[in-house]
């Protein structure tokens, strides 16, 4: 027989989550931020690599947030998040 090969798409977040970025230069808070939304605080302040996900609750709304970091090596990369999130917190 013959064999098709289709892309699976990632499923759709539930329509009660929220996908944000987070970005801006190294130090500027976004970790934070991101942990205050948590209910949490952070006793170290380590530069963040990369990025983290981090879920945070709002009332009924479910936040993702990509904690991006700032530094001059990933700058570059910030616009390939655009097209997944709702929004930008900058």
């Amino acid at each position: 027989g013959t064999r098709t090969t289709r892309r699976v798409q990632p499923a759709p977040p539930p329509s009660d989550q929220q996908t944000w970025v987070m970005l801006g230069a190294d130090g500027a808070g976004k970790s934070t931020l991101a942990q205050g939304l948590r209910g949490r605080t952070l006793d170290v302040y380590d530069a963040t690599n990369g990025f983290e996900n981090v879920i945070a609750n709002r009332g009924n709304q479910q936040l993702r947030l990509f904690d991006v970091g700032g530094g001059r090596n990933i700058r570059a990369i910030w616009p390939s998040y655009f097209a997944d999130v709702h929004g930008a917190v900058f």
